[in-house]
C-alpha cells in the first residue's frame, strides 16, 4: 500500500512530540542513533508498516539519520554552508529514494550505507568524527570532554548542561566564581585564612591557633573569647568581664564580681574575708583596707567574751557573723541563745525576722503548719542555712530558700530536705548567692503531708558573707547558661545546692590546652550515689541532639584534657534526683597548661572535645598521642596537615587485649573514606596494627578513633596513636577508584 510523504511526516513528528513529552525537561538529541530507532519505530508502527524494514535495516537507516543531524548541529557548521546544505539535498533526494529501494528489498544494507554516507566531521579536519579522537578539536579528547561537538566547552563541574567557560557558578553551590573561593567545588565557598582548606573543611577558619568550635570570634583572627558575652571580644575590649572597671585597673579582668585586691593575695576583696592581709577579719577590722588598723575596741571586747564558756559567734554593730557561710559539720547551732518561732508566721507576711549569726527555734505544730522567716541582706553575698533537729524523723523537714527577682516574681534559690539519722546527727544546710540588697524567705514545712508528728521541733540559723561571690547565683539552668552562668575562678571554690528540678550550669574558660581537674565536696545531701559533672561546648539551652554533653564525670574528684575555650559544666546526681534527694555540695576548678613536648618518644595527649570532624585535635606528623575511647559513644577525631600528595600510615598501639576492641577509620577532607582497620584482640596488645593510604592532594586528613560497638574497649579505652604523613608515594593505592571511570 503507497504511502504519502505527507503521512510519514506527520507520524514522525508525532512520535518526536511523543517522547519529547516523556522526557520531561530532558532533551532529546536527534543526532543519536538509538533516539533516532525509538522515533522511526513508533512512527512506523503508527502508520501500520513496523514489518516494512527489519531490526538491521532500521539502524542503516537510524544511522544515516542521525549522521545528517550531527552535521547540521554542530556548532561548527555553517547553517548555510555547503557542508549543511550538501547533507540536507542528500536526506531529501538520495536518502529518501535509497530508503525506499532499501524496503523494496532493492538494494541491500551495504548498498544503502555507502549510498547514503553523511558521517559527520565536526571539526572539518578531514578525519569523520567515528575515527576522530578529538571532534571539536580543542585539544580535549572526546572521553573526557563534556562538549565532544563544541570546541568551545569541554568541562561541566556541576553537570547543568553548561560548560564551565560560560557557566557563572561552576560547582553549582549558588556563590557565582568570581566571589567563590573554591569555584570547582560545590562543598566550600569561602576560605578565611587563606590556608587553601575551605571553611566547611576547615577547624580553624580564621586560623588564630583555636579551633572553631571554642572560638566564639571563628572568622576574627585577633579575637576568640568573649568574657562578658558584649560581642566584643577580649583584645578589643576594655572591660572584658564588664563590670564596670577597665581591664587596665581591674586585678580581675576576667572576673565580674572583682577588681581590686588590696593585699595581692590573689583573692578579690569582695570574697576576701581579709582584705588587707592583716590577720584581722574585715568584720572585725575598723579600717580593712589598712594593715596598719587592727581590731576596734568593739571586737576586742567581743572577742574577749568569746573566749569564755559562751560558745556563741562574734558579730559585729549590724548583727552580721564573723564566721564563714561554708560548711559547718559540728552539728552546733549558731548560738546557745536562740530565739523562738512566733505564731502566726504561716506565709511571707508574717514571717519572724532571722539575721546573721542568730537561730531561732520552731516546731511543725501540725500537718498544715508552714513556717516563714525572713532574712534581710543589705547588699550582695553568699548566704548559708542550716537546720538541726532533735529527733529522727523519717519523712523529715523540707526548707526551700526564696527571693523576689529584679521583676518581682518569686524566685527559688535553694532547697533541702532534713531527715532519718544523718539529719539527726549533722543536721542539713545549704548555701545560696544573694544577687543585690533584698528580702531572702526561708520556708521550713513537713517534707511529706502528715509525714512529722506535732510539734516536731527544730532549730534555724542563718550566716551571711556579704559581697562575698562564693555561691552559686540563680538563674543558673540550662535554659539561661549561655548569658547567666558563673565564670569560675581557677582555685576558688564554689559553694551551690542542687535538688530535683533544678540544674546548675557554670562556666568555665580555658586560656589554652591542658587539664582541667575538678573537685566536689559534699557538705549536706540526701543523695547517696556519686554526684555527676557534666561538659558542655555548646548551648545547653538548645537541648538534645543540638547540644549534648560530650564529657561526663561521675566521682568526686576527675582530671580532663581539654582543648582550649569556653566550655559550660552542670552538677547533677549520677543518677538523678527523687523529689526529697539534693546535694549541696562546693565545686572547685584547677588547670594546667599543656606543655609541648618534642623530645624524642614522647607522646602528646588527647583533648576533648574532638567527636566531631569539625573539632578534630591537630596532631603532628610522627607525633604519638594517647588517648581513650572514654565512653559509649565516644568518637576521637584527629587532623593531620600534608604539605603533598603521598602517603599516610596510622598506627596504633595498646595494653590491652578486648574482643570487640577500637576501630580507625580515614577520611580525606571532603569526607571520603581511604581506609579503615580494626585493632582486637591479644594481637593488637601485643604488635598494634597500622594502615597505610595514598594522599591524592596536599591538605587536611582526618583519623577518627572509636568502638563499632558503642561500648568502653579494654578497662578504659586507652590507645597510643601516631599518624606519619610522607611525601613517598610509591606503590600506594590511591582512592576514589570505585569505579571505571575514577583516575
Amino acid at each position: 500500500e503507497s504511502i504519502e510523504s505527507s503521512q510519514v511526516s506527520q507520524a514522525v513528528a508525532k512520535a518526536i512530540n511523543e517522547k519529547a513529552e516523556a522526557a520531561g525537561s530532558v532533551a532529546i538529541i536527534l543526532a543519536e542513533d538509538s533516539t533516532v530507532v525509538e522515533i522511526l519505530e513508533a512512527a512506523l508502527t503508527d502508520l501500520n508498516t513496523v514489518a516494512a524494514l527489519d531490526d538491521n535495516e532500521l539502524q542503516a537507516v537510524s544511522r544515516s539519520i542521525s549522521d545528517v543531524n550531527q552535521i547540521i548541529s554542530s556548532t561548527n557548521s555553517d547553517a548555510k554552508g555547503g557542508e549543511v546544505l550538501e547533507a540536507v539535498g542528500n536526506a531529501q533526494d538520495a536518502l529518501q529514494d535509497s530508503i525506499k529501494k532499501l524496503a523494496e528489498s532493492a538494494i541491500t544494507i551495504a548498498d544503502f550505507a555507502e549510498t547514503t554516507n553523511s558521517e559527520p566531521d565536526s571539526d572539518g579536519d578531514g578525519i569523520v568524527n567515528s575515527e576522530d579522537s578529538d571532534d571539536d578539536n580543542d585539544g580535549v579528547t572526546d572521553n573526557e570532554d563534556a562538549f565532544s561537538l563544541d570546541p568551545n566547552e569541554s568541562v561541566d563541574t556541576d553537570g547543568d548542561g553548561v560548560g564551565n567557560n560560560a557557566d557563572a557558578d561552576d560547582d553549582g553551590d549558588g556563590v557565582a566564581d568570581d566571589s567563590d573561593a573554591f569555584p570547582l567545588d560545590a562543598s566550600e565557598s569561602i576560605d578565611t585564612d587563606s590556608d587553601g582548606v575551605g571553611n566547611v573543611a576547615d577547624t580553624d577558619d580564621d586560623g588564630d591557633g583555636y579551633s572553631d568550635s571554642s572560638d566564639e570570634f571563628p572568622l576574627d583572627a585577633s579575637e576568640f573569647l568573649d568574657t562578658d558575652s558584649d560581642g566584643v571580644g577580649n583584645n578589643a575590649d576594655s572591660d572584658d568581664d564588664s563590670d564596670g572597671y577597665s581591664d587596665s585597673e581591674d586585678a580581675f579582668p576576667l572576673d565580674p564580681l572583682e577588681h581590686v585586691d588590696t593585699d595581692g593575695d590573689g583573692l578579690g576583696n569582695n570574697s576576701d574575708q581579709d582584705d588587707d592581709g592583716d590577720s584581722v577579719l574585715d568584720i572585725d577590722d575598723s579600717d580593712p583596707l589598712d594593715p596598719s588598723v587592727g581590731a576596734s575596741a568593739v571586737s576586742s571586747a567581743g572577742s574577749s567574751s568569746s573566749s569564755s564558756n559562751d560558745n556563741s559567734s562574734d558579730t559585729d554593730s549590724s548583727g552580721q557573723s564573723s564566721s564563714s557561710p561554708g560548711a559547718d559539720s559540728s552539728g552546733a547551732s549558731a548560738s546557745n541563745e536562740a530565739e523562738v518561732e512566733t505564731e502566726d508566721n504561716d506565709q511571707a507576711s508574717s514571717g519572724d525576722t532571722i539575721t546573721s549569726g542568730a537561730s531561732i527555734k520552731g516546731a511543725i505544730s501540725d500537718s498544715d503548719d508552714v513556717d516563714w522567716f525572713i532574712f534581710s541582706a543589705d547588699q550582695s553575698g553568699a548566704l548559708n542555712i542550716r537546720l538541726d533537729v532533735e529527733d529522727n524523723e523519717f519523712y523529715g523537714w523540707m526548707v526551700t530558700v526564696l527571693d523576689l527577682d529584679s521583676e518581682g516574681n518569686t524566685r527559688q534559690l535553694g532547697r533541702f530536705w532534713c531527715g532519718d539519722a544523718d539529719c539527726l546527727n549533722n543536721g542539713a544546710q545549704l548555701t545560696t548567692g544573694v544577687e543585690r540588697a533584698s528580702d531572702i524567705y526561708l520556708v521550713v514545712q513537713n517534707a511529706y503531708q502528715d509525714g512529722l508528728p506535732a510539734n516536731a521541733a527544730y532549730e534555724l540559723s542563718a550566716k551571711f558573707l556579704p559581697g562575698s561571690n562564693s555561691a552559686e547565683q540563680e538563674d543558673n539552668s540550662a535554659s539561661v547558661a549561655v548569658n547567666s552562668a558563673q565564670t569560675l575562678t581557677f582555685g576558688q571554690a564554689i559553694s551551690g545546692n542542687v535538688y530535683s528540678g533544678d540544674s546548675d550550669f557554670f562556666k568555665v574558660v580555658l586560656p589554652s590546652a591542658g587539664t582541667l581537674q575538678s573537685d566536689i565536696t559534699i557538705v549536706s545531701g540526701s543523695e547517696t550515689g556519686f554526684p555527676k559533672l557534666s561538659f558542655y561546648d555548646c548551648d545547653p539551652s538548645l537541648g538534645s541532639p543540638e547540644c549534648s554533653p560530650f564529657l561526663t564525670a561521675e566521682s568526686f574528684s576527675s582530671a580532663h584534657d581539654l582543648q582550649a575555650g569556653a566550655y559550660y559544666v552542670e552538677i547533677d546526681a549520677s543518677d538523678g534526683f527523687e523529689h526529697y534527694e539534693y546535694f549541696s555540695y562546693q565545686l572547685a576548678f584547677d588547670f594546667e597548661a599543656a606543655v609541648d613536648d618534642s623530645s624524642p618518644g614522647s607522646a602528646g595527649l588527647e583533648y576533648e572535645p574532638n567527636n566531631l570532624s569539625t573539632s578534630a585535635q591537630i596532631i603532628s606528623s610522627g607525633k604519638a598521642v594517647r588517648g581513650n575511647i572514654s565512653r559509649g559513644g565516644d568518637f576521637d577525631w584527629y587532623a593531620i596537615e600534608s604539605s603533598s600528595s603521598g602517603t599516610l600510615t596510622v598506627r596504633i598501639d595498646v595494653d590491652e587485649s578486648d574482643y570487640e576492641g577500637w576501630d580507625v577509620r580515614i577520611y580525606d577532607h571532603s569526607g571520603y573514606v581511604l581506609g579503615d582497620l580494626n585493632c582486637d584482640s591479644a594481637v593488637c596488645r601485643d604488635e598494634g596494627a597500622s594502615i597505610s593510604v595514598g594522599m591524592a592532594f596536599e591538605g587536611t586528613y582526618y583519623v577518627v578513633i572509636y568502638n563499632m560497638y558503642g561500648s568502653v574497649p579494654g578497662s578504659n579505652g586507652a590507645y597510643t596513636l601516631k599518624a606519619t604523613a610522607s611525601a613517598d608515594a610509591s606503590g600506594i593505592e590511591f582512592e576514589p577508584n570505585d569505579v571505571s571511570s575514577a583516575p
